[in-house]
């Protein structure tokens, strides 16, 4: 018997930014992604996520709102907020439940470790990774 993959949920209002990071996580747990906050409920009323990555900068809402909504649903949902333009405090991630958050661009390899050290309970230090590409 072949162990129960992770879902995770992406959340990002560009597709092609959640499809870069579906491809590179799609080998080691069950990914679903979505751009739209109808989309991402959706998608929660069906399935229970253990992660969701999403971005900050969405269509019709913010990312902080839309994880609320979402953890208002399933509860035991972990998250990591991503962001280019808006860089929250660190007091402002835990007010929001948030576990990391990623300052855009950000290597694959970085997203990875974090998504790794959430799902295993540990947190990044000062849940904030700031990373730029060279």
């Amino acid at each position: 018997m072949g162990t129960k993959l992770k879902k995770i949920l992406i959340v990002d209002g560009q597709l092609e930014n959640a499809e870069k990071i579906e491809d590179f996580l799609k080998e080691e747990f069950e990914v679903c992604k979505s751009c739209s906050e109808s989309g991402v409920l959706s998608l929660c009323l069906t399935k229970n996520f253990e992660l969701v990555i999403c971005s900050y900068a969405l269509r019709d809402i913010t990312g902080p709102v839309l994880i609320k909504k979402i953890k208002d649903m399933q509860p035991d949902i972990k998250s990591i907020l991503i962001s280019g333009s808006f860089i929250p405090d660190e007091e402002e991630i835990m007010q929001l439940g948030i576990n990391a958050f990623i300052e855009k661009p950000f290597e694959m390899d970085t997203l990875r470790n974090v998504v790794d050290l959430v799902l295993e309970g540990s947190e990044p230090r000062n849940n904030k990774i700031h990373e730029k590409k060279h």
